[in-house]
């Protein structure tokens, strides 16, 4: 049976590196691991260096501001993001 497993990290090390290990843990017991990082993440470089397959998807943060422009640009964003994994190659 092949399982496959997809876990969007990063960011900073502290949201990074638990599913990272966690990915790393599920390759060696055989499954299909796919991180999501975003766009320009140093998650990347260290993913790469790992040979584990990722996907860089243009996303940012949920705004911490009260600006209802900010809030509308990162649900616009967040709408595009959900189809990007899909669209783009995985890189390893």
């Amino acid at each position: 049976m092949n399982r496959r497993f997809l876990i969007a990290s990063g960011g900073t090390g502290g949201h990074f590196y638990p599913g990272f290990v966690i990915g790393q843990q599920l390759r060696r017991q055989g499954c299909n691991v796919l991180f999501i990082v975003r766009r320009n993440d140093p998650a990347a470089q260290v993913l790469e260096n790992n040979h584990l397959h990722y996907r860089e998807i243009d996303f940012s943060g949920l705004p911490r501001s009260l600006n209802p422009l900010r809030h509308l640009r990162f649900v616009g964003r967040l709408c595009k993001s959900l189809f990007q994994p899909r669209d783009s190659s995985a890189r390893m």
